[in-house]
Order: C-alpha cells, then structure tokens, then sequence
C-alpha cells in the first residue's frame, strides 16, 4: 500500500499527484512560494507516508471504545503531535520557503484557536474579576465551596482545550497531506475501506460473536451493532460517513477517463466488477447502519446519500429532473429497506418517536434555561454533566446522571456561553461556504468536496439530537473528509 501511494512527483498537472510550478517573481525579485510552489520528490514522499499515518489514525481510533475514554484521546494526541513535531521539521528541512497549508485558513484556525483560549479562561481562578450577575447559578442549588473559576469543574475545561487543540493539530496536518487533490481522494478510498472493515466487524460481532465488544462485554444496547463503540448513534454516524464517501467516490470513479471506452465494455469487464465490488461494500455499511436500529442515523445518512449523489451526478452534466427523480427514487427504496430489512426495532422507533419526543422536549427545555442563565461564559468546556444536574427538575427524573444534552449545538452554548459556543459552528459555516465554492469553480477532481459536503449535512443533522460528533472517533474523520474537501489547491487545480 506504501508503494501505491508513493507516486513520483510529475512535470504537469495532469500527469500525477504534484504539480511542478516556476515560482513566480515578488516585488522584490525573490521568488513568491506562497501560491506557485515547487515541491521535490523528497516532499511528496514525506506527504505520501503522512497521508498514510492519518488514514491509520482515524481507522484505528475507533477500536478503544471509538476513543472516548481520557486515556485513549490523550494517546491520539501524543501520537499525532509527535506526528506534527515529525513532519515539521521534515518538512522545513526540505522546503524551508514553502507556506504551511493551515495559513491559507486562517480565519477558521483563528475560530479554533479562541474556543481553546477561552476554554483555558474558564479553568483559571479569575471569577473574581468578573461580574457576579454573569456567573449565577441556580438560587435552590445547596450552598457549597465559592468557585474561583468560570466553569463548574476546571481541570475537565483544561483537558477539553488540549483535545481541541489536538484536533486542530490534526486538522492542520491533513490539510498538508490533501493538499493535492490525487493524495487526498485516496485518503478518501483508504477511509472508506477502513469504514467497510468496521461495518464487517460490527455485524459479525453483533450475529455470530455472541453480540460483544471488541475488549469486554456489552452493557447496554444488546441486540443492536455497535462495532468497537460503545454507542449505537455514534457508530451509525460512522458509518453512514462512509455510505457518504462511498457514493461520492464510486460516482467520480465511474466517469473517470481512464475506465472510459468508446465502446460497451460488457458486463463482466474489470470496470464493472470494480463498481460491483464498491457497491457491494457500501451494501455492506448499510447492513451494519440498519443493525443499529438509530433512528437518526439512518435518516440523516439517507438525506446526506442524496445530497452526495444529486450533487455528484448534476455536476457530471446530468439533467437537473432525472437526477431529481432518481434520487428520489432511491431514497425511497432506502427508507423502505430501512423500515423492513432493519427489524421490528428500526419500524418501532420510528412509529414511536412523539412519544420519545416529549421526553426529549422537556430536556432541551431544561438545557435553555441554563444557557439563559448562563449566556455569556458558560459552565466550562466538558462541565455540562454536572451543570445539567444543577439545575434538574422535574419531569426529568430519570436517568439518575445524564452526561451528554443529545444535541451538540446545546452543549456548545450551555459550556461555552453564545459567543464562544457558537464559533465551531460558524467554523463549519465557513468551512461549507469554502467548499461549495471549490464545487462550483470545478469539473474534475470532485469526489471529496461533494464528500465534504454531505459529511457536513449528515453530521449537522444527527447533531441535532445526539451527541456524535463529541466522539473523538468520529470528530476525527468529519474533520478530516471537510478538510480535505476544503483544501488549498496550487493554481490551475
């Protein structure tokens, strides 16, 4: 697999992975790598075994408990800072004057950047310095010892702004693998093999293992895939990123020029059998999503599916109305599938969903009102858990601990206050806009863009109602798909 991905750099843009430029002259008559670049064979290498350490990474993350235990993310993040502190200095060694690829996304860094330093903030002992009437807490809440911090429970905020900046970390060392686009759909294909190997374990464990973790026994959820995560709605968003990826890259491959002929292939030539394969993985995935009887799941992957394939397939010069029709079609025959091969389990979540709703309903409610009496700075990164129990009343009773609000957007507000709370989400705003854009200005090379953008549909939907993408195994592959589809291109890509 090395050697698949160590493809020597080419002359032009269309003969390989790398784009040899002249770089073009400054005022100063030096010349200006910030756009036209030259990247040497010993770079493209260097990037090459990057690509492959990310893809290993994000395929890997998910067998400990998809990583959401301390000792596990703290782990992913030694690595990939090693990983940085690697290709760093490797990398200036070889091309002193090239620009990191993370500056040509400054603003969303920038984004990042103040959620960890606020996130830091609210850890220290300053809440004396601040207004009482921004630091209320419940007036029934039994008299305790005076806090000095902004959050609740200080040293859970520090720990949180070490995982944010480990995943900016990560972010930024993707951006530099995809920085060419060849490189970065392979990343793609890697991933999505990576994904279909986690469907597979999922539905053999959950039908022939006796229904058990990878490491341990399950409890809770029995009866239903959860692969190596402990969760059913965070696994079937893992999953349904890779239906997502699935779509978009069978849809590029099917048209690219290389399997083109000017003649019916036949129905048993390698190009068919190909397609066959890949679909029957992404068969495969979808086994594995009914199997997790997730509501939400399946229904967010469903529309970010269509999205994915309207997108691809209208971008490939199709009619607007067939595409339309198509999909649509398909979508029906998904949701049908759904409500018949999924189980009585997947039929009755879904004929019983108000019920389930009101619960819900009152919850949220709850949660506003800590974000109302909270609204500028927060319980701190990570203290909603406690905070939620604060300020618990009834018809919530039960559980007796609730740990996460099942909608990531409350979260951030409840920890982070409105501001503050609100810049991951303007983030992957800016991210979308940058995306579309590089949809809109380009006819090749489409794969992991359109990817992106249903990535972001899938994960923004099921976030509405859960919590999946405060599971470090899946934030690293929705990180990493959005910024390969948003990454920077050298001129005439």
């Amino acid at each position: 697999m090395a050697d698949w991905l160590d493809t020597p750099a080419a002359t032009s843009e269309t003969a390989g992975w790398v784009s040899i430029k002249k770089p073009s002259a400054g005022r100063s008559g030096k010349p200006n790598l910030k756009d036209n670049f030259v990247i040497s064979p010993e770079h493209t290498k260097l990037n090459n075994r990057l690509a492959l350490l990310l893809v290993a990474i994000m395929v890997l993350a998910p067998i400990p408990l998809a990583s959401h235990r301390p000792v596990w993310w703290l782990l992913l993040g030694i690595v990939i800072s090693g990983i940085a502190v690697w290709h760093l200095v490797r990398g200036s060694r070889i091309a002193p004057d090239r620009t990191l690829q993370m500056f040509k996304h400054a603003p969303l860094f920038l984004m990042g950047l103040a959620v960890v330093v606020f996130a830091v903030l609210q850890g220290l002992p300053i809440a004396a310095i601040i207004p009482d009437a921004l630091l209320r807490l419940p007036e029934t809440m039994v008299p305790g010892p005076v806090l000095h911090t902004i959050s609740i429970v200080p040293d859970a905020s520090i720990l949180g702004a070490l995982r944010i900046t480990i995943y900016l970390c990560f972010v930024a060392l993707v951006l530099e693998a995809a920085a060419q686009p060849n490189r970065g759909e392979r990343m793609g294909w890697l991933l999505f093999f990576g994904i279909t190997a986690h469907a597979v374990w999922g539905l053999v464990s959950l039908n022939f293992l006796g229904d058990t973790l990878l490491f341990g026994e399950k409890t809770a959820y029995q009866g239903m895939a959860t692969g190596t995560f402990v969760n059913r709605n965070s696994y079937a968003t893992f999953l349904g990123f890779g239906i997502v990826l699935g779509i978009a890259l069978s849809l590029d491959r099917r048209i690219a020029p290389r399997i083109r002929a000017s003649r019916d292939p036949g129905w048993l030539s390698p190009e068919r059998i190909e397609m066959l394969g890949i679909w029957a993985m992404i068969a495969m995935i979808t086994l594995a999503l009914l199997a997790t009887q997730s509501r939400m799941g399946v229904g967010a992957t469903a529309v970010a599916g269509l999205l994915t394939f309207v997108v691809m397939r209208i971008k490939q010069g199709h009619s607007t109305a067939a595409t339309l029709l198509t999909g649509g079609i398909g979508f029906v025959i998904f949701a049908a599938i759904a409500l018949l091969r999924g189980g009585q389990g997947v039929l009755e979540r879904f004929i019983f969903v108000e019920g389930a709703s009101e619960t819900r309903a009152d919850f949220y409610s709850q949660i506003l009102g800590m974000i109302g009496n909270r609204p500028f700075t927060g319980y701190g990164l990570d203290a909603f858990a406690p905070a939620f129990e604060l300020h618990r009343a009834p018809p919530i009773t039960a559980p007796l601990y609730l740990d996460m609000a099942h909608n990531s957007y409350l979260t951030l507000w409840a920890e982070m206050g409105l501001l503050f709370g609100s810049l991951p989400i303007l983030a992957l705003i800016g991210a979308a806009v940058i995306i579309l854009r590089r949809i809109a200005r380009r006819t090749t090379d489409l794969a992991m863009p359109v990817a992106a953008l249903g990535i972001i549909c899938l994960g923004g939907l099921h976030s509405l109602v859960d919590f999946s993408l405060e599971i470090p195994a899946n934030v690293l592959v929705f990180l990493a798909v959005i910024a390969i589809g948003a990454a920077h291109r050298p001129i005439g890509r």
